[in-house]
């Protein structure tokens, strides 16, 4: 499993206007030339850069499997639509869209989490007082997606593309009553540098911020759940599980 990034936000500067002489040639060709780039420059600010592209990555990988013992315990979880078919969308400082299709990868990630952990989960299709009580678990939980974003290499100015990603738990007893929310960030650095196609890199790292949020979820939610009085659980292995 991958181990969890130290990620240090870089903050975004556009790029600085260079100043125009003010002494312009008055020949017919020098006027239609500054009218030119004028247009130019008021499509570059109202529309971004020129050039600009759209990045389709769709981010697939195989789901590693925690070495831990899991606790004697029956949890159960909603997954919103939203979580269950996570795409992201955001676009870089020179313009570029980055639509991300996480597929249902997301969901099948969290899920394998919580069934190494509990001896067995159950899934509703909602997460009303009354469907939680009806079923006979522990504890329940709420998964959400709240936040993507990225660096790319140009911004952050090394050759590796970066992602962090913020998720919600939200923790409900047996009885459907809410029990407060743990904040989750994770974050993903692509392995690969130059050479490497934009998209791979953008995938790299997407599933390097999965496998960050999988390593919080087997440790740090025991430990949430003995906070709350929730549940016993088991300790998970000292040596995590390693991503092929």
């Amino acid at each position: 499993m991958g181990n969890i990034l130290i990620h240090s936000e870089l903050q975004r500067h556009s790029p600085r206007r260079t100043a125009h002489s003010r002494h312009a040639s008055s020949t017919p060709g020098a006027r239609i030339a500054a009218i030119c780039a004028s247009v130019m420059l008021l499509g570059l600010t109202a529309g971004g850069c020129v050039g600009s592209r759209t990045y389709d990555i769709t981010v697939d990988a195989k789901i590693p499997e925690p070495l831990i013992e899991p606790a004697a315990k029956t949890i159960g979880v909603y997954y919103t639509p939203d979580f269950s078919a996570y795409k992201p969308q955001e676009e870089s400082l020179l313009g570029d869209v980055y639509a991300v299709d996480f597929g249902d990868l997301q969901r099948r990630y969290f899920h394998s989490m919580l069934e190494a952990a509990f001896e067995r989960v159950v899934v509703t299709d909602s997460a009303d007082a009354d469907v939680i009580s009806s079923h006979d678990v522990d504890f329940f939980v709420v998964p959400r997606a709240e936040n993507f974003s990225f660096l790319t290499p140009t911004e952050s100015g090394s050759k590796f593309f970066a992602v962090s990603m913020r998720h919600y738990i939200e923790f409900y007893q047996s009885d459907g009553a809410p029990f407060g929310t743990w904040e989750i960030n994770s974050y993903g650095r692509s392995r690969s540098s130059f050479g490497a196609s934009t998209t791979r890199l953008a995938e790299e790292a997407c599933q390097d911020a999965l496998r960050d949020m999988a390593t919080s979820i087997i440790v740090g939610l025991p430990e949430q759940l003995r906070n709350r009085g929730l549940a016993a659980t088991a300790a998970t292995d000292e040596t995590p599980a390693q991503s092929n």
